[in-house]
C-alpha cells in the first residue's frame, strides 16, 4: 500500500477543495520524511498535472525539511502559486522567512537566471515579516544588490508596492532614487505606479518627474501605460510615448 501511494499521487490537476487536500495530506504522511523532497521534484516536473499536490507537499518540505529557495523557484517556474485556503503557503514562508531570506541573499545571481526565481522571491517578499522583507529590501537596494539581478529585484518592488503597509518604504525608495529605480526596473515602477492604488497619492508627481527627465528612455514602458484610466500625468505619459506618426515623403 504504501510504495503504491508513493508511485500514485491520489490527487491531480488544480483540486484544492477539503477532500482533495485531506488526501493529498494523507500521501505526504506516507511518504515523510524520507522521500518528501524528491517527490517534490517528481511532481514539480509533471507541470500542472499534479499542482496542489505538489503546491502542498513543496511547502511541507519548506516547512519541515529546510526545503531550499532553489526547490520553490522550480515550483514557481512551472505552476501558479499564491495562498489558497488549506495550502499554507503564507504561513509556511512566515515561518521560514528569516531563512529564505538570506537563502535569495546569498544566491541572487543564480535566482536571476533561473526559471522562477524572480517569482520565487516575490512569493517570499510578498509573505515575510518585516524583518526579512526589510533585510532582503537593504540588501537589493542599499548594498546595490538589484543591479546585479534587475528581474528579482523588480518582482521584490512589485511586492512592495502592491502592500499598502510598506507604502512608505516604496514611496521613499522612489522618492529618493528615482533615476536609480528608473534605470534598473523600469517596467515594474510604471506597472506599480499605474495599478496599485496604495501609491494613487505619490502617482501624479513621480510620474511627471519621469516625463521631465527620462523621455526617451521611458520608452520601454509604452505597453503599461494603456492598462488603465488615470490621472492627468498617465495620459500626458500615454501621449509622450505613443509612437510618433510617420514624416511625410519629402517633395521632389
Amino acid at each position: 500500500m504504501k510504495q503504491e501511494a508513493l508511485t500514485n499521487p491520489p490527487i491531480g490537476g488544480y483540486r484544492s477543495d477539503s477532500e482533495a487536500l485531506l488526501q493529498i495530506a494523507t500521501w505526504i504522511k506516507l511518504i515523510h520524511p524520507a522521500k518528501c523532497v524528491e517527490y517534490a521534484e517528481r511532481l514539480i516536473r509533471e507541470r500542472s498535472r499534479y499542482r496542489t499536490a505538489a503546491i502542498q507537499l513543496v511547502f511541507h518540505c519548506l516547512g519541515e525539511h529546510n526545503g531550499s529557495i532553489e526547490l520553490l523557484s522550480s515550483l514557481c517556474a512551472v505552476v501558479p502559486v499564491y495562498d489558497e485556503p488549506g495550502l499554507g503557503v503564507a504561513s509556511v514562508i512566515r515561518a521560514a522567512d528569516a531563512r529564505l531570506a538570506d537563502e535569495i541573499i546569498a544566491r541572487i545571481a543564480s535566482l536571476e537566471n533561473a526559471p522562477g526565481g524572480p517569482e520565487a522571491a516575490q512569493l517570499v517578499a510578498q509573505y515575510a515579516g518585516n524583518s526579512a522583507f526589510d533585510s532582503l529590501w537593504s540588501a537589493l537596494w542599499a548594498d546595490g544588490l538589484a543591479g546585479k539581478a534587475r528581474k528579482l529585484a523588480g518582482r521584490v518592488f512589485r511586492s512592495s508596492a502592491a502592500d499598502p503597509a510598506r507604502t512608505p518604504q516604496t514611496v521613499g525608495l522612489v522618492s529618493s532614487s528615482l533615476d536609480r529605480v528608473f534605470s534598473l526596473i523600469p517596467d515594474e515602477l510604471v506597472y506599480s505606479l499605474v495599478m496599485f492604488d496604495s501609491l494613487r497619492a505619490s502617482r501624479d508627481g513621480i510620474l511627471s518627474e519621469l516625463l521631465d527627465r527620462h523621455q526617451s528612455r521611458a520608452a520601454s514602458c509604452r505597453r503599461l501605460i494603456r492598462m488603465r484610466s488615470t490621472p492627468t500625468s498617465i495620459v500626458g505619459l500615454t501621449c509622450m510615448l505613443s509612437p510618433m506618426p510617420p514624416k511625410p515623403p519629402s517633395k521632389t
